[in-house]
């Protein structure tokens, strides 16, 4: 008797359970035909970005001594390519990082945050705070050579091109060289 009560208590969920699963089938195809067809579309020539800038957006924690010593080599890059912008993302530091860009790089824009929101949200932080359509998103201890956006910032010619990488080589040449590899994929 027990079994049979449990059935029936069920039942409105059984009967349910094949309406609901079909209504979200249905609601997540007409969601990927949208997306499909909205990304179809090219867009009008005048929102086509006209020149080749970057922002470059570094998330920071706690990383003065790190900002003293590579961050010269990022606005030098930055200054190489026109219309470039630096960005660093203050995560709420301590050491007084905030201070130091204000007073050592004016020209450097600060997205200080009251707290550490950790690398994900301070890096979001930096891409909405932008201003051009593509981000170059680099660690505060990363030096770069002057001309490094040049080739980046060439392949985005190509609308199909989506997200580009380059090389990253330690300093000390007695560790293992990190690569991206020469792999190349479309984004259709």
């Amino acid at each position: 008797m027990e079994l049979l009560l449990r059935f029936f208590r069920a039942l409105p969920l059984l009967i349910l359970s094949p309406l609901f699963t079909l209504t979200a089938i249905v609601a997540l195809a007409l969601c990927d035909l949208a997306w499909a067809l909205r990304r179809s579309r090219k867009p009008p020539e005048d929102r086509r970005p006209s020149n080749r800038a970057a922002s470059i957006v570094i998330p920071n924690w706690n990383g003065k001594d790190l900002l003293e010593k590579y961050l010269p080599s990022v606005v030098a890059a930055a200054e190489a390519a026109p219309g470039s912008e630096v960005i660093v993302v203050d995560n709420g530091s301590t050491d007084g990082s905030a201070g130091f860009l204000r007073e050592r790089f004016p020209g450097v824009r600060l997205v200080a945050l009251e707290k550490n929101l950790g690398f994900g949200a301070g890096s979001n932080a930096g891409v909405r705070a932008a201003r051009n359509d593509i981000v170059v998103l680099l660690n505060n201890d990363m030096r770069v050579e002057p001309g490094f956006l040049a080739p980046l910032l060439e392949t985005f010619t190509d609308e199909k091109v989506f997200a580009v990488s380059c090389q990253i080589f330690f300093s000390d040449p007695a560790k293992r060289r990190e690569e991206t590899g020469l792999t190349q994929g479309w984004w259709e």
